[in-house]
């Protein structure tokens, strides 16, 4: 089976699904999205017997004749490499294109692209009417004609059903919880943290992660904690520097003012993500706003305590999982974290919650629900052209 994947080709979640094919003998797999990649984004992909496809322009209302070149190129890909079917991996914008293909597709929704995008164009500013209700129906058409619609949470199923009365199956992106248990921390922690021990905060230093929110309850966290515990930060490979300094600033400040300890990782690999979750005594997420976070879920598996934001979460991952914390009090969150460093769930509950993942968020039982739709849709293409 031929599938060609329309996604951003460096993002490692839609590696994550595409690789679980691609290591298929059955499948051949073919990737392509909107922005020109680097020489270095061809080999990495070839190294995961993904193929690469030269890059589109994105879509835009004022570049028609832009997007009739995309389209013809889109539509060479299908014929040149006989793909049996699309699958769009984030719906704004790239489920746009499927209404100028003929080539059977799914799409896959994973957060923002329903919760926020859509719906915005739903309720457009006066001055934007008319493009916005323009795109609109095109989205409408794009998910009412797709062979099948998936997403990634129980709370994204319900929008799709709200918007476009269309019926999607919940197929997360699921962790490799097999891999995360049998990881030997010993031989993959970074070494500033070997002994130490830890409060992590695993997202990257962006203001979409709110980072500025976690130092607001570190500052007000007592004595006995921020003598304890180092707080670690990890910088990432794309951030506002702006907004990394502010924060940095910050840090330093407390160190100044109140001996606390912290440090800032450029980034890890995932191996020492895993090792850093197992060995962290606290791991803190607080965004504005998300889908379904692998982060967590790693987290969840290995058994690290969790406090994330008080967003709609998929039930089903977070209830009665981890601890809630608003968005609007740094108090309690330091409250919060004390009490959870303080007083730290059993170890049984922490198994039950990894457990829970193991049968809601596998990646390995999430994409053999994949698999098995891609080979129900083609059947059913096949039984209705004979």
């Amino acid at each position: 089976m031929n599938i060609l994947y329309i996604c951003t080709p460096s993002s490692i979640h839609d590696q994550k699904w595409m690789r679980f094919f691609a290591e298929k003998e059955s499948f051949r797999v073919f990737a392509v999205g909107e922005s020109n990649y680097t020489q270095d984004s061809f080999e990495e992909l070839k190294k995961q017997n993904i193929v690469l496809l030269p890059a589109i322009d994105s879509f835009s209302i004022k570049t028609p004749l832009s997007n009739y070149k995309s389209i013809r190129k889109l539509r060479h890909y299908c014929e040149e490499y006989q793909i049996d079917l699309i699958h769009v991996l984030f719906a704004t914008p790239y489920a746009l294109w499927v209404n100028y293909i003929s080539t059977p597709y799914i799409i896959t929704t994973r957060g923002s692209d329903v919760l926020v995008v859509i719906p915005e164009l739903m309720t457009p500013p006066l001055s934007r009417r008319i493009y916005f209700n323009w795109l609109f129906k095109r989205f409408e058409k794009a998910f009412k004609n797709a062979q099948q619609v998936t997403s990634t949470s129980d709370l994204q199923q319900s929008k799709i059903a709200e918007i476009f009365q269309v019926e999607a199956t919940v197929i997360r992106t699921g962790v490799e919880v097999d891999q995360i248990r049998e990881l030997v921390v010993e031989y993959n922690l970074p070494y500033d943290l070997i002994k130490k021990k830890f409060v992590f905060s695993p997202r990257f230093m962006s203001d979409i992660y709110n980072i500025s929110y976690q130092i607001d309850a570190i500052a007000l966290l007592s004595k006995e904690i921020i003598n304890e515990y180092t707080f670690v930060f990890i910088k990432g490979k794309k951030f506002n520097r702006n907004y990394f300094e502010e924060q940095h600033e910050r840090l330093r400040q407390l160190k100044e003012s109140r001996g606390l300890d912290f440090l800032i990782l450029d980034f890890l690999t995932q191996k020492e993500l895993w090792a850093t979750f197992k060995s962290a005594s606290l791991t803190i997420m607080t965004p504005k706003s998300d889908g379904t976070p692998n982060s967590a879920l790693e987290a969840m598996v290995a058994q690290s305590p969790l406090i994330v934001s008080d967003l709609p979460y998929d039930k089903s991952l977070f209830d009665n999982t981890c601890e809630k914390v608003r968005l609007d009090n740094p108090k309690y969150l330091a409250n919060l974290i004390e009490r959870t460093l303080i007083s730290p769930p059993s170890k049984e509950f922490l198994m039950q919650v990894s457990n829970n993942v193991k049968t809601n968020g596998n990646r390995q039982i999430e994409m053999r629900k994949l698999e098995e739709l891609y080979k129900a849709n083609i059947e059913d293409i096949a039984m209705r052209i004979e």
